[in-house]
């Protein structure tokens, strides 16, 4: 099978790919695909950029994906107090974060994607899923 062009890619569907570290990615755009590495005996969610270490779209195995789930490694850094999204405010603010609730010191929690991760993995296993 001849291999699919970046330009005639979807994003949020799963492709078999042929990469340094994944086998089975999605597609998030702007050439960024998110798949599972292993390392060292622990499997995470890696980004791969098309043309760097991942050269080949096989073929399509799934999607597209729901909007519901992140096409990234990690979801959107939250409030630990609170849990409430933030987002970086940068100098010269009084403080370089900042969360809905308003929280007067704002610590940063970044979580890994498992919804993302635990369909992928499902996959890679050759299992058939409905996200």
């Amino acid at each position: 099978m001849d291999p699919i062009p970046a330009m005639d890619l979807t994003r949020g569907m799963v492709y078999r790919v042929s990469a340094r570290n994944i086998r089975i990615a999605v597609y998030a755009g702007e050439n960024k695909f998110v798949g599972i590495r292993e390392k060292f005996g622990e499997r995470f969610l890696e980004i791969e950029v098309f043309g760097d270490t991942l050269n080949r779209i096989i073929s399509p195995i799934a999607g597209p994906l729901p909007k519901t789930i992140v096409l990234d490694a990690y979801l959107p850094p939250r409030c630990r107090r609170c849990r409430k999204l933030c987002w970086w405010t940068g100098p010269p603010a009084p403080a370089p974060w900042a969360c809905r609730s308003g929280c007067a010191t704002v610590e940063t929690v970044v979580w890994r994607n498992r919804k993302l991760f635990r369909l992928l993995n499902a996959l890679e296993k050759g299992v058939s899923v409905s996200a």
